[in-house]
């Protein structure tokens, strides 16, 4: 999906290309490389840019499939720094700390101004967790059997865990869950929607 703002449109492609477009005329105001197609075959050439475009304070965050983080200048296009992790998932940021959530659901937390990993949370391996989301001093992630998690933002400790579908892949999360005005909202495979109550 792509993301607007300051009257441009950004978005990535399966070429591993971050575009920006002016939303006035639809012309190509810059476009950066991030990832480039290496390997022999065609899953190791994918290069996909699969996850919605991250602004924050005049810098974009881009993440590609085969295993490239980037941080670029919204106005140039100039690369501020890059980092090796996987990833489709939707990234999110609080303050200049930025989420996100691996190929493996592995979860971690990167200074946004440099790229630096201040954390990692492995515990919910191979259950496919959505991006997270912050709320308060938490981050929650859903994941395919239902539930959703809470983890702290400032070490990525899993703290509650509430089930929301019936621990079936049926009634999966699929989607990082939406947060507005102390109230989260998140849906499951099935077509169940949940409004939660969250601590002011």
């Amino acid at each position: 999906s792509p993301t607007a703002i300051n009257g441009g449109a950004i978005f990535g492609t399966a070429t591993g290309r971050l575009v920006v477009n002016i939303l006035e005329s639809g012309q190509t105001a810059w476009e950066q490389v991030i990832s480039a197609a290496t390997g022999v075959t065609e899953l190791e050439r994918i290069v996909d840019i699969d996850s919605e475009p991250l602004v924050s304070g005049g810098t974009i965050y881009v993440i590609s499939y085969d295993g490239t983080l980037a941080a670029v200048e919204l106005r140039t296009g100039r690369v501020i720094w890059k980092r090796e992790y996987k990833s489709y998932r939707s990234m999110s940021i609080s303050g200049s700390t930025l989420f996100l959530v691996d190929v493996n659901s592995n979860l971690f937390a990167l200074d946004s101004r440099n790229g630096v990993e201040l954390w990692s949370q492995g515990a919910l391996k191979k259950r496919m967790l959505t991006g997270v989301t912050p709320v308060g001093k938490y981050l929650v992630a859903g994941d395919k059997y239902g539930y959703l998690h809470w983890f702290d933002q400032t070490d990525g400790k899993l703290v509650a865990r509430l089930e929301v579908g019936g621990d079936d892949e049926d009634e999966s999360i699929y989607h990082s869950p939406v947060e507005d005005n102390n109230i989260l909202y998140t849906q499951t495979r099935d077509g169940k929607l949940m409004a939660i109550q969250t601590p002011k």
